[in-house]
């Protein structure tokens, strides 16, 4: 018994000893991936110099188009109208690439920040503002629909409204390209290059839009060359700062950005009021449930609605201001005719029976005349 219990004793422990030696490993073969793996990290590499060197190649690439486009005007060759600067084709091809770029960057950022683990806000809806945003602008560089849209605008309206009603497409693209950049701005605070970029791209797209508006006040031909060459500078700079975004993107962290907390300029006193009224306003469920789709599309209908019922106004207040200017100057021509026509003999009439002799000297005058 002793010989057979020594013999089983080492024989026992052994079964349940293979799955707690697996047990540890099995947990180590399972890694948790702080980000994703895939073809683009190849091309866009962790390192910041070769992103400041795609940077410095875009910028010589713009001086090159300016050089080119500024020696082509100042020569007797026929390709002034093709890629001379004052024709502005060769900077209008060299912004839409930048814009293509610009919305594949924020496409592929979109993409990485929705595998984010702890945004629960929702940030990562920035980006497909951003990508609508620049895909729109490429589409419009590329085709030219908005100057199309502006022209047929201005067809429809007065001859003094249409030199204002060809521009309808720069407050558009202004307030598109503000409120992205406003976004982007909040988003993308985590790398100071990224901040550098984005404010750079920003200052010269005002510059830009002041120098659209500004035709009057330069002589035309500087002002053409200048917004032709800040119009291909600044979706330069965006797909810079979008590179850079989406290289941290990649290699350090998909996750959002916390945004700042401004410190509040109010009085506790008012602070607990404007609480206490929050408190008795809608709740976020009712404000979500107000800005579903369907309401969101009701409101857009209603808008649409009321907008074309105060055009039609409009136009029939201008139909009838042109109608009785119209009739004052048919008006006035009648009456300078009869002006100029010799005049008849006019009897006046009066209140008081007049006697037979008088009726008869009356009779006698009209038919005289």
């Amino acid at each position: 018994m002793i010989l057979s219990t020594d013999v089983a004793a080492p024989v026992a422990p052994a079964t349940p000893e293979p799955p707690a030696r697996k047990s540890p490993v099995s947990r180590s073969q399972t890694p948790t991936p702080t980000r994703i793996v895939t073809p683009l990290n190849s091309l866009i590499r962790p390192q910041p110099w070769i992103n400041w060197l795609v940077v410095a190649f875009g910028l010589v690439l713009w001086a090159g188009v300016l050089r080119l486009g500024w020696t082509v005007d100042h020569s007797d060759s026929g390709l002034k109208e093709v890629i001379g600067l004052r024709a502005g084709r060769l900077t209008r091809l060299f912004a839409a690439t930048c814009l293509l770029g610009v919305t594949q960057l924020s496409l592929v950022t979109l993409w990485y920040r929705t595998h984010s683990r702890k945004d629960f806000q929702g940030q990562y809806r920035v980006w497909i503002w951003s990508s609508l945003t620049w895909g729109l602008l490429f589409g419009s560089a590329i085709t030219g629909w908005h100057i199309s849209w502006s022209s047929s605008l201005a067809a429809q309206l007065p001859h003094r409204l249409q030199p204002l009603a060809e521009m309808a497409w720069l407050p558009v693209a202004a307030i598109l390209a503000g409120t992205a950049c406003r976004l982007l701005s909040r988003e993308m605070a985590c790398s100071t290059a990224t901040r550098w970029l984005l404010n750079s791209a920003t200052l010269v797209g005002t510059l830009t839009v002041l120098l659209e508006v500004a035709t009057g006040f330069f002589p035309h031909s500087v002002v053409r060359l200048l917004c032709n060459a800040t119009g291909a500078l600044w979706p330069l700079l965006m797909a810079s700062a979008l590179l850079h975004h989406a290289r941290y993107v990649i290699h350090v962290s998909n996750e959002a950005t916390p945004w700042a907390v401004r410190a509040s300029r109010l009085s506790p006193v008012v602070r607990q009021v404007w609480a206490e009224v929050l408190l008795l306003g809608p709740s976020r469920a009712t404000l979500a449930r107000s800005l579903s789709p369907q309401k969101l599309w009701q409101m857009t209908l209603r808008g649409a609605r009321s907008c074309r019922a105060l055009s039609r106004t409009a136009w029939s207040l201008i139909a009838r201001r042109l109608s009785s200017r119209r009739k004052e100057t048919q008006e006035a021509g009648a009456t300078s005719r009869r002006k100029a026509a010799p005049s008849l003999p006019v009897v006046a009439s009066s209140n008081e029976s007049p006697g037979k002799s008088a009726q008869k000297s009356a009779t006698k005058a009209l038919k005289s005349a």
